[in-house]
């Protein structure tokens, strides 16, 4: 009989300077940080490392804000052993679309407030990335009926018929398809956003990272949404184990030079 290692609990805001040696030692370290906060040299040119002290102050106040805007839940994993829940072993944070929020959330608890907790990161992401994998690509119905009904010779007449009927036909399953896209893209637009999932390093590979991710998942699911997230580089395999599939790139732009970005869904 196993038993359980570890136990999540809904973040607190004095948890928050306690997440930061989690986030600096592993989802800081990679690359899109040396992007968003470059250390810059004696002449003002930035290099190849990060600016830790400016990553962390920064962080640290994203953090508290998120702390307070009704959209977003933090959650935080403790050794069961660890009673006073005094040292974190992991977090996560799940950003939940405005539909899922209930009105007390939206108007009449403290969680109305509502401050921005954008990052440039997030505010790439809405501007150049969300329009894309939330909107079905547009297609001109008639232009496709027209080039498959659109006859040839006068003299043709039962082979028009034939094309026209086709054409008809065509449309209608255009339109059926039309219709089954945009009902997968509005769900999409309902889907919960896995912003961070951090693990201390000593503890990545002991399954602490799954059974968090399995703990917001299970949130996802009894409400029957999906869920989509945007991986830092070489996690994707951990992320399709848990039945995301990648879908689109997020390293283009001016974040080009970023070695991860894989857009994934959980659909």
């Amino acid at each position: 009989m196993s038993t359980q290692t570890y136990h999540v609990r809904p973040g607190r805001l004095s948890d928050i300077p306690k997440l930061m040696p989690i986030f600096t030692t592993t989802i800081a370290r990679d690359q899109l940080f040396t992007i968003l906060f470059p250390l810059k040299n004696s002449h003002g040119d930035s290099g190849p490392e990060v600016d830790i002290d400016a990553m962390k102050t920064y962080m640290n106040r994203v953090f508290a804000l998120r702390y307070w805007s009704p959209n977003f839940r933090l959650s935080v994993a403790f050794s069961v052993d660890d009673v006073e829940c005094a040292t974190p072993l992991a977090f996560s944070w799940w950003k939940l679309p405005d539909s899922q929020l209930s009105l007390y959330e939206r108007w009449l608890s403290p969680y109305g407030i509502n401050p921005t907790a954008s990052t440039m990161f997030s505010r790439f992401i809405e501007r150049e990335i969300e329009p894309a994998i939330f909107t079905p690509p547009t297609t001109d119905s008639k232009s496709r009926s027209m080039s498959t009904s659109t006859p040839s010779s006068q003299d043709e007449n039962d082979e028009d018929e034939v094309k026209v009927g086709n054409g008809n036909g065509n449309e209608n399953e255009h339109a059926r398809e039309d219709a089954e896209e945009e009902k997968r893209y509005a769900r999409r637009r309902q889907a919960f956003y896995l912003n961070t999932l951090a693990v201390l390093p000593s503890l990545q590979g002991t399954g602490l990272g799954s059974f968090l991710l399995r703990h917001g998942l299970r949130a996802v699911d009894d409400r029957g949404a999906a869920a989509w997230l945007i991986a830092l580089a070489g996690v994707e395999p951990f992320y399709r184990r848990q039945g995301f599939v990648e879908v689109g790139r997020a390293n283009v732009g001016e974040m080009s030079g970023w070695r991860g970005g894989a857009i994934m869904f959980r659909e």
